[in-house]
Parts: C-alpha cells; structure tokens; sequence
C-alpha cells in the first residue's frame, strides 16, 4: 500500500505518524485504517453533490474535512512537519523522503511536486498559481513561471493536494478555506504570514 511504501522509505532517524480522514464506507475500511494509522478522523458526509468542481460549496465542504483532519492530527502527534497527500494520487516510494531534504533550506516553508495525469497533462492545474496569481494550464509547458528554469525550484503562490508545509504555518492559523478552491487559501495564508511556497519540477505525482 502507499501508507507502507512511505513508512519503509522513510529517513529512520525521523518518527512517521499518520492520520487519515475516514468516511461513507459501506465495507471495513474504517476498522483496517484503525489499525494501521496513528489518528483516523470518522467523518460521515453523506456523499453531497455539487454543481461543479469548482463550487463554493465544494470547496467549503473539502475545507471543513481538511480542516478537521489537520487540527486533529496536530493535536494528537505535534509534528515538525505536515505531508498532505489526497488518496486519488500515486507517488514514487521517495517522493516524502526527497521533498524533506528541501525543508532543511530556510527560504522552504512548503514544497510539492507536479501532480499530472500522464507526461503531458497537468491535473491538479487551477491549485498551482505563479507569483502573479494565474493558474497553470493543462498542457506544457503548465506555466511561464518553469520554462526554461536552470533549477527545479520555482517559487509560486499556491500547490495542489499532495504537498509538505512546517506544521508552524498551521500553528499560525493558515487554514484550508471558503474560495472556488480551498487549498488555495491554506497557501495564501502561508504567504501572508510570511512563508514561501515552492514547486519542485523534477518531482511528480500522479493523479489515479
């Protein structure tokens, strides 16, 4: 499983704690995650529906989970750290361990890889916005913001929804929020506060 693959090929000299968000499951999902994760939040929704994907009300309601899930993991394990990873997304077995290299840099707050399709089709493009506020594109080069980087690392104003943040920013109140998306917001408000958020154009995940 991810959760497994992401335990073996953690760095052994920190501690990996997970909390997941559990819910409308009809089988015995809810007692396997108990066993294996160190937090599970039951939230039951009741599977609403929404105008579109980009609805206010879509992106409030996946703010109230995110939120909730957040807070509560910060409560019960006091991380340094914070790996968002939505469960509709694959990632290489290093993805954490190589994304946590790049917080010891003090200009890093948060870092996220690009979460694409296939090669050539961004997924998760309207959450990825450059320093300018404008949303990424489907299609390369995704922004004007990494084309013909000499690096890696691109600063921008907002990542998607696998991503690694300093628990601190949570502590200082960024919040996933009330927009057309709500990861938008946690990012805005880490800028706000002062953080800086990096994409790393050499990683990748997948959207599945």
């Amino acid at each position: 499983s991810t959760l497994n693959m992401f335990r073996s090929f953690y760095p052994k000299d920190h501690s990996l704690q997970f909390a997941l968000l559990e819910g409308d499951s009809t089988d015995s999902t809810f007692e396997h995650v108990r066993n294996f994760a160190d937090v599970v939040v039951k939230k039951d929704t009741h599977k609403p529906q929404f105008p579109s994907e980009r609805s206010i009300e879509r992106a409030v309601h996946l703010a109230q989970l995110r939120n909730l899930l957040t807070q509560t993991a910060v409560e019960h394990t006091s991380p340094d750290y914070i790996f968002w990873h939505d469960s509709h997304y694959m990632s290489n077995h290093r993805l954490l361990e190589e994304l946590l290299d790049y917080l010891s840099f003090p200009e890093i707050d948060i870092i996220a890889p690009l979460a694409l399709d296939s090669p050539n089709s961004f997924y998760d493009s309207w959450s990825y916005r450059d320093l300018n506020n404008r949303e990424f594109t489907k299609q390369p080069p995704f922004s004007e913001s990494i084309r013909n980087k000499e690096n890696n690392l691109v600063e921008v104003l907002s990542v998607g929804s696998v991503f690694l943040a300093k628990s601190e920013i949570w502590k200082r109140g960024a919040r996933f929020g009330n927009t057309d998306n709500e990861k938008f917001l946690f990012h805005k408000n880490a800028k706000d506060l002062g953080y800086r958020v990096w994409l790393h154009t050499g990683l990748v995940t997948y959207h599945i």
